[in-house]
């Protein structure tokens, strides 16, 4: 599973990863667009990183996951 598929670095990882061979799998917002990943086959798991309630069923029969998922903080509270 990739969690952050739809930014620039996690559309690399894709792009590495797409086989015949490997199911990929990517943990997405509720918002987010994610037509261009299921026209390459990739299934699609919504939630977040701040959602716990999304997480554990998200990882479920998932062999690995990598994130490059960022900036899911409140930036201008981390900042104070």
């Amino acid at each position: 599973m990739i969690m952050g598929s739809t930014g620039y670095l996690g559309g690399k990882v894709i792009n590495h990863l797409l086989s015949p061979k490997i199911n990929v799998s990517a943990l997405v917002l509720q918002k987010s667009d994610t037509k261009g990943l299921e026209s390459r086959g990739i299934q699609i798991i919504r939630g977040g990183l701040t959602e716990a309630e999304t997480i554990l069923p998200a990882l479920k029969n998932i062999d690995a996951v990598i994130t490059t998922a960022s900036g899911f903080f409140n930036k201008k509270k981390a900042a104070t």
